[in-house]
C-alpha cells in the first residue's frame, strides 16, 4: 500500500471552488482551466492506454484531484486495467482514422473507421447495419 497526500480538491468540488474564488462558469478563466484539464487528462490517460497499458480503471471526478500547482492527480488505484499491444494498436489506429475522416457520413471514411473498429474485438448482432462497427467507434472515441 502506497500513500501520498495530495494538497488539491478533487475534480466533483472543483466548480464549487471556482464559484468561491470568484471565477465565472463560462468566463476565460474557466475555459482555460477546462482546455488545460482536458490536455493533462488526454496526456496522462493517453500515455497509460497506449503507450505502457497499464491504466487507472475509475476515473470518476472524485478521483481526479486538481492540484494547488494546477497539475492533476489520481488517486484509489484499486481498480486497474492491463492491455495487450495488439489492442493498443488497433485503439490507436481507430483515433487516427477517426480524426482523418472528411466528414460522419462518407462511405469511404465509413469503411476505413470500420475496418479499424472491427479489431477492437467488439462483436456485434448480425442485424446491424455495415456501418455499424464505425458508428460504435464514432461514439466510443470522438468528443466532437
Amino acid at each position: 500500500l502506497v500513500m501520498d497526500f495530495l494538497k488539491g480538491v478533487p475534480l466533483s468540488r472543483a466548480s464549487g471552488e471556482m464559484k468561491r474564488k470568484g471565477i465565472v462558469a463560462n468566463g476565460v478563466e474557466a475555459k482555460m482551466f477546462a482546455r488545460k484539464l482536458l490536455k493533462s487528462l488526454t496526456t496522462a490517460f493517453g500515455w497509460s492506454i497506449l503507450e505502457s497499458g497499464f491504466f487507472h480503471a475509475d476515473a470518476h471526478p472524485g478521483n481526479i484531484f486538481i492540484l494547488d500547482d494546477g497539475r492533476i492527480g489520481l488517486i484509489d488505484f484499486g481498480q486497474v486495467k492491463q492491455v495487450n499491444s495488439d489492442f493498443r494498436e488497433a485503439v490507436a489506429k481507430v483515433i487516427l482514422v477517426l480524426d482523418e475522416r472528411k466528414s460522419d457520413d462518407n462511405p469511404d471514411d465509413l469503411v476505413r473507421i470500420g475496418t479499424y473498429a472491427a479489431g477492437l474485438g467488439i462483436e456485434l448482432k448480425d442485424d446491424v447495419p455495415a456501418h455499424g462497427h464505425a458508428a460504435m467507434a464514432m461514439w466510443l472515441f470522438d468528443g466532437s
